[in-house]
Formats: C-alpha cells, structure tokens, sequence
C-alpha cells in the first residue's frame, strides 16, 4: 500500500458504514500504548475521522500513481 490509496475493509469485525465504502490511506501510524496489536496503519472514510486499523484487514482497490 501507498499513501493515497484507495482501499476496502475486506477482513475483520465490517461495521455497516464500511460495507462497500472505499477509504483512503493515510500511512502506516504509531499509536502509544497499542504497540501489542502490531503494525497499525491510518485510514480515512468518507465524513469520519482517521482511524487505525490493522492493514491485513484492507485490500487496495486504486493504486495512486
């Protein structure tokens, strides 16, 4: 994945707002105190703030050039 990416939750816990919804990928993140989970990385979806996910959960639909 590269930053700005078009990506889709495909794996994982799906809430109803990302069914079918294409998100953006904003890069790979640290966040303090979530080191246990592993990896993390920054995506946005459409009207919600950034959020952190795992990376294995998402498949790239639209590679930025």
């Amino acid at each position: 994945m590269k930053i700005g990416d078009l990506i889709q939750k495909r794996w994982g816990r799906i809430d109803p707002w990302q069914q079918g919804v294409v998100a953006i990928y904003l890069g790979p993140s640290t966040a303090p105190g979530l080191m246990l989970t592993g990896p993390l990385i920054k995506v946005a979806y459409p009207g919600k703030r950034p959020l952190l996910y795992r990376p294995e959960e998402f498949e790239v639909v639209s590679e930025n050039r």
